[in-house]
């Protein structure tokens, strides 16, 4: 096996540790509640909130979805998760050309 093989067979092994994967971002938001009586209508430190909503694109469409503080850290790490899977699949593009090119 080349040395360039080798490298591809370990690129290939840390995406399969990878766990579950997902797109898009988290955001915090705060909001005005809308009745008149409530102190979030005039002082802005007021706001209700933090709300965490998870975004993305699907169809070419932006979804939002509201999430709670335990769903938030696990999809943080989806989302790093997914950072890694892309860096892995440049590595892995890099090196096929790589052994391409050498043949």
């Amino acid at each position: 096996m080349k040395k360039i093989e080798k490298q591809y067979m370990e690129i290939k092994n840390e995406l399969f540790k990878l766990g579950f994967i997902i797109y898009g971002s988290i955001n915090i938001v705060y909001h005005k509640c809308g009745r008149s009586y409530c102190k979030c209508k005039e002082d802005k430190s007021k706001l209700h909130g933090p709300y965490y909503l998870w975004t993305r694109k699907d169809k070419g469409k932006t979804i939002s979805k509201k999430l709670n503080k335990k769903q938030v850290e696990i999809f943080k790490n989806l989302i790093e998760n997914k950072k890694s899977f892309n860096l892995i699949t440049e590595k892995m593009k890099k090196t096929s050309i790589e052994y391409i090119l050498s043949l």
